[in-house]
């Protein structure tokens, strides 16, 4: 019932982002998400709320903006104190024939002498609508087409990014690696005077789906290649990977077929070195800190994105949503209508196979595994002092205990009742879900039972599982014992059988 509660909630969550959105919008990221996991979606969704649009502008005498070109950047820092931008250098100048096109087009006034004199350029970051907030050009490197901008305050409707990189900055333990998903981040179309002075909201944010072809070093510069779409639209906007953390900022440069991203070790060795504040988060232990200064912990908190809609897309939605409504009420009472009857055909299956025990005695036992054990009346170290296996007594025919994992954060009991037991943060294909807990893998580890024992086996999991503080090695299972501590990333459970 709960996976069947979980599924059409999840479809409720994608027709809500379906009505907060136009017709183009939706047919535009229709392909891309669709074959999206729901939390992979949240976490995107959280990322698009610190991309930001950057313009280069003109002031004239009647200090009216006008728009000479426009670009992508993301926030990093801290929304408390101070808040920075992150965007391609290419972003915030221009040529010299570009300037004069530019100059012509909006009519500002040569001197004399033929040359342009105090003309008022500034660089903005859209903040809402055409509410701008003006920025400061700290830093900028060519070489990298890196731009550093400080915020003259904070957004407080937007959220600063996380930088996913190494711990110690090196760039042969990177947390991400070759054939890994990601995702550029970025505006539909270029901004640039006369043919699209344009304002983007935060809801027309497009995104581009691909997978690194590959981490090289191109003219001294490391590089993110990938085969997602960069263009003028979205350079200078972030490379983020399936949990919605930055791992390169994208520029525009092609290596053969591939678009590149600077990779997040350049980045935030620049940022290091100017004394800049951001949030990172490492791969070890998957703990975010804020860089230059003691660990902090940040709450980002997703603003709903609201536009308008067609009228017909929200009726048909809202039909949709009703129906889904209307299944999910069926379901929940004809599955409160049926558990009675379950319960008494299980407590007939069970009874005969635990007769010489009392079912209550064996419920509180296993509830109070910690208290029996001190008192020295467990119910399995008792049976085996007088040569009796309880549990092979009689074979439960659809239920298999393996054992049970207690939670030392909360004592929570977790009961692994199948010969295969998965663990991890995907609430729709594991056993037990540990979705309050960033740094857990969406499918983390998996608990065998096999005949000669019980076993961990770890998943290819981003931060390890650890047996004794021992690292499993994916696809090498490692046998458990009773008090063995187990931790999936930083999450620690103790095994008791």
């Amino acid at each position: 019932m709960n996976k069947v509660v979980k599924r059409v909630a999840a479809l409720f969550a994608m027709c809500a982002l379906l009505m907060s959105s136009n017709v183009a919008h939706a047919e535009e990221l229709a392909t891309e998400e669709a074959s999206l996991d729901p939390v992979v979606i949240e976490d995107i969704n959280s990322a698009r709320n610190g991309v930001v649009q950057v313009n280069y502008v003109y002031i004239d005498d009647d200090d009216k903006t006008h728009i000479v070109k426009g670009g992508t950047g993301f926030i990093i820092g801290d929304a408390e104190k101070t808040e920075y931008v992150l965007t391609c250098e290419s972003n915030i100048t221009v040529d010299g024939d570009t300037k004069k096109e530019a100059y012509k087009y909006l009519g500002i006034p040569k001197d004399k002498d033929g040359d342009y004199k105090d003309v008022k350029l500034e660089v903005q970051v859209v903040a809402a609508s055409d509410v701008t907030v003006e920025a400061r050009v700290i830093a900028t490197s060519s070489e990298l087409d890196l731009a550093v901008l400080e915020l003259s305050q904070p957004i407080h409707t937007r959220a600063p990014l996380s930088i996913y990189t190494s711990e110690d900055g090196s760039v042969k333990e990177l947390p991400y690696e070759i054939a890994d998903k990601v995702y550029a981040l970025g505006f539909p179309d270029e901004v640039i005077f006369e043919t699209n002075e344009k304002y983007y909201s935060n809801d027309r944010i497009a995104m581009t789906t691909g997978s690194i072809a590959n981490i090289a070093t191109i003219d001294d510069v490391l590089l993110i290649q990938h085969d997602a779409t960069v263009g003028k639209n979205n350079c200078g906007g972030p490379l983020i990977n399936e949990d919605g953390k930055v791992i390169g900022m994208n520029v525009i440069r092609k290596d053969g077929d591939y678009y590149c991203a600077l990779d997040s070790t350049e980045i935030v060795d620049v940022l290091d070195a100017l004394g800049v504040e951001y949030t990172k988060s490492f791969y070890e232990e998957e703990v975010v800190t804020l860089a230059s200064t003691e660990a902090v912990s940040i709450e980002e908190e997703v603003v709903p994105v609201k536009e308008r809609s067609p009228l017909l897309l929200i009726i048909v939605v809202t039909v949709i949503c009703v129906l889904l409504l209307g299944v999910v009420i069926y379901l929940f009472i004809s599955m409160k209508k049926s558990e009675p009857k379950k319960k008494e055909r299980k407590k007939k299956e069970i009874e005969p196979e635990i007769k010489p025990f009392n079912p209550e005695n064996i419920q509180r036992t296993t509830g109070n595994m910690g208290k029996a054990q001190d008192q020295g009346t467990s119910l399995l170290d008792n049976s085996k002092e007088i040569g009796t296996t309880v549990l092979g007594a009689a074979t439960m025919p659809k239920r298999t205990v393996s054992g049970t994992l207690i939670r030392k954060r909360d004592k929570k009991q977790v009961l692994i009742d199948k010969e295969s037991f998965s663990l991890g943060k995907d609430s729709l294909h594991t056993d037990f879900c540990i979705n309050d807990n960033s740094a857990i893998s969406r499918s983390h580890a998996v608990i065998k039972a096999l005949q000669d024992g019980v076993y961990i086996e770890d998943c290819n999991s981003t931060n390890g599982t650890f047996v004794n503080d021992k690292r499993v090695i994916a696809g090498q299972p490692v046998k458990l014992s009773d008090g063995t501590i187990i931790k999936l990333a930083d999450e620690e459970f103790e095994y008791r059988i």
